[in-house]
């Protein structure tokens, strides 16, 4: 794990985790283009596991498809939401 890899971003948990059980992952978004990264909620300081631009596009497209269009209609806000920082 790099540095750089921590060093950046706004680090989001996911809804459905209610902030009470720690038992979630968080992804990171550190550009417009969506989430970048990904951790352990419980381990915020140990290792982040990036991935590419392509691999967030297919885990929209994922969601969208698994969870159906309001799962990507979020991931999609939030980016939005972002820009605005």
């Amino acid at each position: 794990m790099t540095t750089l890899a921590r060093a950046t971003g706004t680090w989001l948990k996911a809804s459905y985790s209610n902030g009470n059980t720690g038992d979630c992952v968080e992804l990171r978004c550190s550009t417009d283009l969506g989430p970048d990264a990904i951790r352990d909620s419980k381990n915020t300081g140990g290792p982040v596991l990036p991935f590419s631009e392509r691999a967030t596009a297919a885990f929209i497209l994922w969601a969208g498809e698994k969870y159906g269009e309001e799962a990507k209609a979020r991931l999609l806000a939030s980016k939005s939401a972002r820009k605005d920082l």
